[in-house]
């Protein structure tokens, strides 16, 4: 039985005292860590993380998003956790109320729109929008879907006009 077999056994039952003698002896916070957000114990993660100064890494804001732990993975922001791959992970994980977490906190305003856009989400595209994504970009898309929710918005917000007269006529 390894070190991280015990770290792992003594989250998974939620032994608190346990987990904190075993790092206190110098077992991987990575892994106690890691196993709190596999057993869905949010609380200890953000306990081993915070505590021993750990930097969020991408396979654990995954891990929160998979278990539906919104706020974990905000928490995650919050501890250093880049939000430009917060954003494109929320996205990948279909998960709006963690976009716009990492929209907040700096992520990638185009990630945002892209998804918006897909999801002919006005209010996502807005505030994506509102952080400089370039509407322009996703123009045509919107147009191609005649999405009148998100045509005016895009072109209130600078789109190319003439671009939609074109698409009018074709």
């Amino acid at each position: 039985v390894s070190d991280h077999d015990i770290v792992q056994a003594a989250v998974k039952t939620g032994n608190e005292e346990m987990v904190k003698t075993l790092l206190g002896k110098g077992a991987d916070a990575n892994v106690a860590a890691e196993a709190a957000l596999e057993n869905r114990k949010d609380d200890m993660f953000e306990s081993i993380a915070v505590g021993y100064g750990l930097t969020p890494q991408l396979r654990w804001y995954q891990k929160a998003l998979a278990n539906r732990s919104v706020e974990t993975a905000n928490k995650m922001l919050d501890m250093g956790f880049d939000p430009r791959e917060a954003i494109r992970a929320a996205s990948d994980a279909n998960n709006k109320e963690a976009m716009m977490a990492a929209l907040d906190k700096g992520g990638t305003p185009d990630v945002a729109l892209r998804y918006a856009v897909q999801k002919s989400d006005a209010s996502l595209a807005s505030a994506a929008i509102g952080k400089g994504a370039d509407v322009n970009k996703e123009y045509a898309d919107v147009l191609s879907k005649k999405d009148m929710k998100l045509i005016p918005l895009f072109l209130e917000n600078g789109a190319d006009a003439n671009q939609a007269l074109k698409k009018a006529v074709e």
